[in-house]
């Protein structure tokens, strides 16, 4: 059996409803509830796509699913590298929206501050 065979089993059926009510039929990344939404396998549990258990899946839009697997190609995955591009991207929506974690204290890092926000926003992929 394929793995596009797989997708359409109904173990996997059930498990990816699961994980689209969960999150409320919306985009886990950038909260999108228009754009067509995939279920992204954090980590691999087994063979099949219905062995890994919902807390390793989560709902992400068709954007921000081709994203994740760009930076999981890059990075890998498992625990690390999830949490090193959720931070990511928490920053990049901080960065967009206006609003910063933290402005830097020295008058020094301002300008690579605003040119990091500038570019940010310029390249945004959570606009809907």
């Amino acid at each position: 059996m394929t793995y596009q065979e797989k997708l359409l089993d109904p173990r996997w059926q059930r498990q990816r409803l699961i994980v689209l009510e969960k999150a409320g039929w919306a985009c886990q990344c950038c909260g999108s509830t228009v754009r067509t939404l995939h279920v992204h396998h954090l980590i691999y549990a087994g063979r099949d796509p219905w062995e890994t258990p919902v807390e390793h899946l989560e709902c992400l839009c068709q954007d921000c699913h081709e994203w994740r697997e760009d930076f999981n190609a890059l990075f890998g995955r498992g625990p690390a590298p999830t949490l090193a591009c959720a931070l990511f991207v928490k920053l990049w929506k901080c960065a967009f929206d206006g609003s910063w974690i933290e402005e830097p204290k020295s008058p020094f890092l301002q300008p690579a501050v605003d040119e990091i926000k500038r570019q940010m926003r310029s390249a945004n992929p959570f606009t809907q």
